[in-house]
């Protein structure tokens, strides 16, 4: 939430796809004003590079899962775990396709 906040007040007009861990954070997300906001458990038991390839022109630049570290450019095979945090760029076209899913 946090960083769909810094990203509004840096730039009202960037189109926002935000994805929550349960109805509370969808309704958070929402309330800061996200564009797009999906559930975790969506992409959960897929690796990472799986979701990149099903959706050219995205990326997953850092993830933090857990009271672990955010790490940032997390490897290919990682497996995303239902309560895990992403941070998601790409084309709009693509953010909106995977936003969908």
């Amino acid at each position: 939430m946090y960083i769909t906040l810094s990203a509004r007040e840096k730039n009202p007009k960037i189109l926002i796809y935000a994805r929550g861990d349960s109805d509370a954070g969808l309704r958070r997300l929402k309330l800061a004003r996200a564009d797009q906001v999906v559930a975790a458990y969506q992409w959960a038991g897929m690796s990472i590079a799986a979701v990149e390839r099903e959706n050219p022109r995205l990326r997953i630049v850092a993830l933090k899962r857990n009271d672990k570290r955010l790490e940032m450019i997390p490897a290919a095979d990682t497996q995303i775990e239902p309560d895990d945090l992403l941070v998601v760029i790409g084309e709009s076209d693509s953010l909106k396709r995977l936003a969908s899913l």
